[in-house]
């Protein structure tokens, strides 16, 4: 990864979930997603994301909420879960 940070130039950011994600956007409504441990920044207010809770679990259109906002993602564990 620090290879990726250091030399890549594809990619204008590392933390944005937006540009980490897209190679995987095609998967995504098939999912539900678990986040903990969450640390991250941007505008809060119009996303699902609660730092009250130790983990939550987004739907496939709360997910894209926030991809589609710019959260910055610093650290924590995204898991996807199959929707049966």
């Amino acid at each position: 990864m620090n290879w990726v940070i250091d030399k890549s130039k594809k990619m204008p950011y590392h933390t944005y979930l937006e540009q980490l994600l897209k190679p995987l956007d095609e998967y995504l409504d098939s999912y539900n997603w678990l986040l903990c441990d969450i640390e991250g920044g941007g505008d809060l207010s119009n996303l699902p994301i609660d730092y009250e809770q130790e983990y939550f679990v987004l739907s496939p259109q709360e997910f894209r909420t926030i991809l589609d906002n710019y959260f910055q993602f610093w650290w924590g564990a995204i898991l996807g879960i199959p929707n049966l």
